[in-house]
């Protein structure tokens, strides 16, 4: 049997963990944010807009009897050097594939259905989600799937989940797209995502649009290492972080809203100019503290104290790490 292709209008509804999916020269383009939000962190600088525009915990979500997947992409911007899509089979992860580009950024990725146990051969039409490269501003140019002749969209999750936050929270280092902690966390709960994460950025009223149309259940808010490390002073932190909350407050006010306080890092015995560590953190208690209805965790007990569970110099978590961070907020909801 020959490839089934989707026509544009039935792609894009393939489409999920966005606000948006663009129709670009390049192809259908995901986007989380709203322009608004997009404009604001394009005005903080070349690398934080690179890193909104990516596609961080988006996914194509369908239904199909084929048994082979196909799909056109062109890669226009990465935030890290690697790439990859992850792909899960009846809920089940089944492999990490990494994408394959020519020079014009230019590639097509290919999965065989049928060479995975968790095919259900009684079941008409398998559950296929495939998580796009998370690090990277990717455009589906074309979805198609042959052996088969039936390709349409998942049934949409019941429930709606925001992460907010830095390059923790946007899975910075993190190898696979499905291991970032909001994408772990959404699974586990069964939820839809907008990871709403940019890497280097800080506590800033900015990044809240309250034309924003994404009406979440639950927002999960993860930022001050950057403040820690950038805040010029202690005051200056400390009016960020309550602008920020504040209008947050204003924005979900209808939303469950936990606030996540910083992970443990290597170098959290430094004196930086704002302060320590635990001036830092006493700052996002005390703004949350005068908002009602926000839940803190201790970011301290999220992840295990060992560089074993980090990338990098001890400031971002791997996929072991992340994984221990998504479980931990879970056991705190």
């Amino acid at each position: 049997m020959g490839p089934c292709r989707q026509r544009p209008e039935e792609q894009k509804a393939l489409f999920r963990n966005c606000l948006d999916v663009l129709d670009t020269p390049d192809g259908w383009l995901a986007v989380r944010f709203t322009p608004a939000q997009l404009d604001a962190y394009a005005a903080m600088g070349d690398a934080i807009g690179l890193r909104s525009r990516c596609v961080s915990g988006v996914k194509l979500a369908m239904r199909t009897d084929a048994r082979r997947i196909r799909l056109r992409y062109t890669i226009k911007e990465q935030a890290r050097s690697w790439a990859n899509f992850d792909v899960f089979v009846n809920g089940r992860f089944v492999d990490s594939v990494a994408a394959v580009a020519s020079a014009d950024r230019d590639g097509e990725f290919v999965y065989d259905i049928c060479n995975t146990s968790y095919v259900d051969s009684l079941q008409r039409l398998n559950r296929i989600d495939i998580y796009l490269p998370h690090l990277a501003t990717l455009c589906v140019r074309e979805i198609g799937v042959e052996g088969g002749d039936r390709l349409e969209p998942a049934e949409p999750a019941s429930g709606r989940l925001l992460c907010m936050g830095d390059s923790i929270t946007q899975g910075m280092e993190a190898i696979r797209p499905s291991c970032s902690f909001p994408v772990m966390l959404s699974r586990m709960l069964g939820c839809e995502v907008v990871n709403q994460g940019v890497g280097s950025c800080r506590f800033d009223k900015r990044q809240l649009d309250p034309a924003c149309t994404y009406k979440p259940d639950t927002v999960i808010v993860g930022y001050g290492a950057n403040d820690w490390e950038l805040s010029a002073s202690l005051s200056e932190c400390e009016r960020k972080c309550s602008g920020f909350i504040d209008a947050l407050s204003v924005q979900y006010a209808n939303a469950r809203r936990i606030v996540l306080t910083p992970i443990w890092r290597a170098d959290i015995d430094d004196v930086q100019p704002m302060g320590t560590f635990g001036d830092l953190v006493r700052t996002i208690r005390s703004a949350c503290g005068r908002q009602p209805d926000i839940t803190v965790l201790d970011g301290l007990e999220l992840v295990p104290h060992q560089l074993a569970f980090y990338r990098d110099r001890g400031v971002h978590p791997n996929d072991e790490g992340f994984a221990h961070m998504a479980m931990n907020i879970l056991s705190r909801l």
